[in-house]
């Protein structure tokens, strides 16, 4: 019975490293990495947007208010200053009407002289500021120099009394007009002053009334400019957003799927392909490539693994099976079996003749050819098997010696009737001889040492009753006397 080898199909090309590479390099668009560094900076000139547009809003926010300080506040002061002056001098004019000598006058005059030009000083001040009414500017104008007459005329006055009281003559007659002019003058003086402190008032309400107005406008300028920046936080954070969604839907989910798809045994294949056309993909093509080169590497290992396998208990060069696998068979048919089991020795008759006439190839050829022969008259499971050179055993299960005897015979006209063709020369008859023993009392349940005993007795047999075959002119069947008893203890085995 021929067997044949397994890995016997011719296997694809394998491509090589360089071949791969220049397949998964495809033209690149814009690849991964430059989508995230064009997202990271989008964010980045976001961020910076947000912060120049809270840098010109403080800018603008304090320009504003410098320029209320200038505008606004200092006018403010201004006025503040400039009622306070008018008070000192109406309290300077008082004191004037009420002067006793003339040096306490010429001393009031002179402060009064200095009231008055820093009342002067601060009119100017308001006037070249250029934010004040101009009709409100006009009137507190015409009140400072209502003031400065007043002084003028109140001073006269004084003086004229005091040289009224200097000259006892006139004193008498004068004094009450002097007294009541002076009283009108300053009467009069203050109506002015407190007309001056009301123009203040309304001056300052006017420059407070603006102050607000402007602001009203900063804080309007300040919340819109708050607006933006809530408007740029926003959109940073929805781009931020977008990103991390990005980022998770073509990186982290792609890797992961490869990385299930390279971890699942068998590979999953399907899950390798991640779509896309970026580092990522051109990745998974290389993964892809390199599960291919494994796959046929374990598929080359595997038929490898079957041919060393195969090779380790058959015979080359007739695919039969060799030594190794014979006694293995033997081993669990005597474990398995409970029929008689047939061991059969055959060897080729003169065949150092015929590799001596036709050469060793043709020898080997032989061999094929009567391995074939031998086959055929075999069944399913009978066991063939080449011990070496010439010859060749079998096992056979087999319900008695006669039955075995039948099938060696079968063997014997098989080589015997089929020649070994020789190209264009005549076949090459060939003929075997064969020794049979029979091997009873199975199953043997004993392991190891029993197992390989009962073999060696039935082989010696088979190996004497050969023997006699060839003796009594080759090309026939001989048996062994006496069967083997696989239940016989083995020293009563060997007395035997």
């Amino acid at each position: 019975m021929s067997e044949t080898n397994p890995s016997s199909d011719p296997e694809a090309r394998t491509p090589g490293v360089g071949e791969a590479a220049s397949a998964v390099s495809a033209a690149p668009r814009l690849g991964l990495a430059a989508r995230t560094a064009a997202w990271v900076l989008a964010l980045i000139l976001l961020a910076l947007s947000a912060a120049v547009l809270a840098h010109l809003t403080i800018d603008r926010l304090q320009v504003g208010l410098e320029s209320m300080a200038t505008d606004e506040l200092d006018p403010l002061m201004d006025s503040v200053r400039l009622v306070q002056q008018s008070e000192a001098l109406i309290s300077q004019s008082l004191s004037l009407s009420q002067a006793q000598s003339q040096d306490e006058r010429r001393r009031l005059r002179v402060d009064q002289q200095d009231r008055l030009e820093w009342i002067q000083k601060i009119t100017r001040q308001l006037a070249s500021s250029g934010h004040t009414d101009p009709d409100l500017l006009a009137r507190v104008q015409r009140a400072q120099m209502q003031l400065g007459d007043g002084v003028e005329t109140l001073d006269d006055l004084v003086n004229q009394r005091l040289r009224l009281w200097a000259n006892e003559g006139e004193f008498g007659r004068k004094t009450a007009e002097l007294d009541e002019r002076i009283a009108k003058v300053s009467s009069q003086h203050r109506l002015v002053g407190a007309e001056l402190s009301v123009l203040m008032g309304y001056f300052s309400s006017d420059i407070r009334t603006r102050m607000r107005s402007r602001i009203d406008r900063l804080e309007v300028e300040v919340n819109r400019q708050r607006a933006g920046l809530w408007v740029l936080t926003g959109a940073a954070a929805v781009l931020l957003a977008l990103l991390g969604g990005y980022l998770h839907h073509t990186v982290v989910l792609r890797v992961l799927r490869l990385q299930r798809g390279v971890s699942q045994r068998p590979v999953d294949r399907q899950a390798l392909h991640v779509g896309g056309n970026d580092e990522i993909t051109r990745l998974a093509e290389t993964v892809v490539h390199y599960v291919d080169r494994i796959q046929e590497n374990e598929l080359r290992l595997h038929r490898s693994n079957l041919d060393l396998a195969y090779l380790a208990e058959h015979d080359p060069l007739t695919r039969l099976a060799n030594r190794r696998h014979y006694d293995a068979a033997s081993r669990r048919m005597l474990a398995a079996l409970s029929s008689p089991l047939a061991l059969a020795v055959l060897d080729v008759d003169h065949f150092k003749v015929v590799n001596d006439t036709h050469g060793h190839d043709f020898g080997d050829q032989a061999l094929i050819h009567l391995a074939h022969s031998l086959g055929t008259a075999l069944r399913e499971r009978d066991v063939l098997a080449r011990f070496g050179g010439e010859e060749f055993v079998v096992l056979m299960p087999v319900s008695g010696m006669d039955a075995a005897v039948d099938v060696c015979e079968r063997m014997r006209i098989n080589v015997a009737t089929q020649p070994v063709p020789h190209g264009d020369l005549p076949p090459v008859p060939l003929n075997v001889s064969v020794g049979v023993a029979l091997i009873t009392g199975l199953p043997l349940l004993a392991e190891g040492d029993d197992a390989a005993e009962v073999i060696q007795q039935a082989l010696r047999a088979a190996d004497a009753a050969l023997y006699r075959a060839k003796m009594m002119g080759r090309n026939q069947v001989c048996t062994a006397p006496e069967p083997i008893s696989a239940r016989m203890p083995f020293d009563q085995k060997d007395d035997t």
